[in-house]
């Protein structure tokens, strides 16, 4: 009988220990500045997170690789939905290079005015693996091309949808890792002012003078 009791205890605490893990995860905050995206070893985008309250934030990506061409960054913004899980709604422009019109030609869109622009527009849901981890799902990528003002980004039809149409309807995955500040292992005295630190009276070179 007190095996059986051990037992319950047990599968008790490892079907527990999961649940624990979710619930801090969904406690955690995603406002500060994180680096990641779909390649586990070449970052590709800078996200800032700010807080508007009432579970709304704004996000900013910046690119990290050139795009091939000039574009702004991914900026939209991200609920807080049931379950602790974030909607996100992101878009970017960019202009049409010849190489991309011809590109797109190869689809069946044909791109007669290369100086309208393009907008590509993002849906994904983030989950916060834990306070210093976040996972995104990209379930819905557009293309418009060309981009004009009679079309409503994310109420439209797009001309490319990159999940269907390119990518298999499989989604894309991405991986975020916040950029810490209250604490830095890799730095002097674990990244606290030390006597060295404070007042030396030294400067840096000037490429690297903040």
């Amino acid at each position: 009988m007190r095996c059986k009791f051990l037992l319950v205890i047990v599968v008790f605490t490892l079907l527990a220990v999961p649940c624990f893990a979710q619930q801090k995860a969904r406690a955690c905050d995603p406002t500060g500045t994180w680096v990641g995206g779909g390649d586990p070893l070449y970052p590709s985008y800078q996200l800032t997170v700010t807080s508007e309250g009432g579970g709304r934030y704004t996000v900013v990506y910046q690119m990290v690789f050139d795009p091939g061409t000039h574009a702004t960054s991914y900026t939209g913004e991200m609920r807080r939905g049931r379950g602790g899980a974030y909607d996100e709604q992101i878009c970017a422009s960019l202009t049409i290079t010849q190489e991309m019109a011809d590109f797109y030609a190869s689809l069946g869109v044909i791109v007669e005015d290369l100086s309208l622009p393009e907008l590509d527009c993002v849906h994904a849901r983030k989950v916060m693996v834990d306070c210093d981890t976040m996972e995104t799902t990209i379930d819905w990528f557009a293309w418009y091309i060309p981009f004009s003002l009679d079309e409503i980004p994310f109420v439209t039809q797009p001309e490319i949808e990159v999940i269907r149409d390119l990518n298999g309807d499989d989604p894309i995955l991405e991986t975020y890792h916040r950029i810490r500040t209250d604490d830095c292992p890799a730095c002097p005295a674990g990244g606290k002012a030390g006597p060295g630190l404070v007042n030396s009276g030294r400067t840096l070179p000037i490429p690297h003078k903040r």
